[in-house]
């Protein structure tokens, strides 16, 4: 059919989800914080994530990190 991978998603597409995600518009605001908290990550934890990040997590402590990867459920 036409849809050949519809979990497919382009970087301006993700980038898009994830501000409607951050100020509750994608979804209801508690289904929102649902699906960010999902998405947490702590680079303290997951220390790979450290060189990922721009500029390092050093020169921000209080910084919150956030993923999309994989996906949730059944396609």
């Amino acid at each position: 059919g036409p849809y050949r991978n519809r979990q497919a998603m382009t970087a301006n597409a993700t980038a898009r989800l994830l501000a409607l995600l951050a100020t509750d518009q994608a979804l209801s605001p508690e289904s929102s914080a649902e699906a960010r908290e999902q998405m947490r990550r702590d680079p303290r934890r997951q220390r790979y994530l450290m060189q990922r990040i721009a500029g390092g997590t050093d020169l921000r402590p209080d910084l919150e990190v956030y993923s999309k990867t994989g996906t949730w459920g059944q396609s």
